[in-house]
């Protein structure tokens, strides 16, 4: 078993919160699309949900399952910074979602919040975030298993700080860019 006293702050901060996050968040990202303006999106919505909530808490747990029977009893800093990114892109994707009934197309919560964005680059943000959340969460899985045990024995590392906070303004000025 790796010594966890050695072990970044961030990375005891991501393996704690990795239990509860896999399931909240698509719980609370459901929520607040259920809440915001919408047409038939809501009605998919609130029938699938649990099945949505069950199969994103799941497969989000995957990871730390496999780095938990590899030994482990943080996150290395890789995997930290891969969770990070994937879950930003996660929400971002799930919020930028635009919405429609039989009248027209209905703004998503990101074009709500974020009105400068315009719809063009929402919808630029959605796609790219889609292929981030996919790329992000086969980088999880290949870093859970590939991850040398031993890895990260130090007091600080910031990358998944650094993902943490540029994560969001990377594919939002992408999006803009694309």
């Amino acid at each position: 078993m790796p010594l966890t006293a050695k072990v970044a702050t961030s990375n005891h901060l991501t393996w704690n919160m990795w239990l509860w996050l896999v399931w909240l968040l698509p719980a609370v990202l459901i929520a607040i699309k259920m809440f915001a303006p919408g047409g038939q999106e809501k009605l998919f919505l609130m029938l699938l949900s649990p099945i949505i909530i069950l199969l994103a808490g799941l497969l989000g747990w995957l990871p730390r399952f496999v780095l938990k029977k590899r030994g482990f009893g943080y996150s290395p800093s890789g995997v930290s910074a891969a969770f990070a990114v994937h879950w930003w892109a996660f929400s971002l994707c799930v919020l930028g979602i635009d919405g429609a009934d039989h009248m027209g197309p209905i703004p998503s919560p990101l074009s709500l919040a974020m009105p400068f964005l315009g719809d063009e680059i929402g919808s630029d943000v959605v796609r790219l975030s889609m292929a981030v959340t996919g790329l992000s969460y086969a980088a999880l899985v290949v870093l859970a298993i590939f991850t040398p045990v031993k890895t990260q024995q130090r007091r600080a590392s910031w990358t998944a700080w650094v993902a943490v906070a540029v994560t969001p303004l990377i594919l939002i000025g992408l999006g803009a860019l694309i």
